[in-house]
């Protein structure tokens, strides 16, 4: 049966990922799992995808997700089965919530962390760069724990997260090389 509209359409390839998770929900509040963290590295290209998906879910709790309005389209999502005690609505609303937090983390200026980092490159000075990289590694030496260093970062306002699966230090780390590297003659 084709969907009347497509209404749910980037909800449905975001659901889809989670065939690697036996098509079980398996996100918290607290953490995004592993289907969501999946589809936001294809979103990360392209992060209108995730804002989509994002008020698609809000359609669907919305309108109610067994409402006759939209029982054809509903019917052609995977069905995901949720945690003992949850159900489905509050299952998209934690994943609404993290797509969510990507899209505030993440501009839609740049479609990855590397454009954005090369945006920056291209307008820097060497002089700025060097004084980048130097107060990169001091941040690095003065917070010696990952913990202290997520912190301290927070604290001066870190805008944006280091991509999906890789830890502040090593992307400050790798930052620095790409700054060092940038501004070598």
């Amino acid at each position: 049966m084709a969907p009347s509209n497509d209404r749910f359409h980037e909800l449905r390839e975001l659901l889809h990922s989670s065939a690697v998770t036996g098509y079980a929900f398996d996100d918290t509040e607290d953490r995004r799992g592993v289907a969501l963290s999946a589809y936001l590295r294809q979103a990360a290209r392209d992060p209108a995808r995730a804002a989509e998906a994002a008020a698609e879910i809000d359609d669907l709790i919305g309108t109610g997700l067994f409402s006759d309005e939209i029982a054809d389209d509903v019917d052609l999502l995977p069905h995901i089965n949720p945690p003992r005690g949850e159900t489905v609505e509050s299952c998209l609303a934690v994943i609404g919530g993290h797509l969510r937090q990507f899209l505030a983390d993440f501009s839609l200026e740049y479609s990855s962390h590397g454009e954005a980092l090369d945006d920056y490159l291209s307008d820097a000075s060497e002089s700025g760069l060097r004084q980048l990289a130097e107060e990169i590694r001091a941040f690095l030496i003065l917070n010696e724990s990952d913990r202290l260093l997520k912190k301290s970062a927070v604290t001066l306002g870190l805008a944006i997260l280091p991509p999906r699966g890789v830890r502040l230090r090593q992307w400050l780390t790798d930052v620095r090389g790409i700054v060092l590297h940038a501004a070598a003659p």
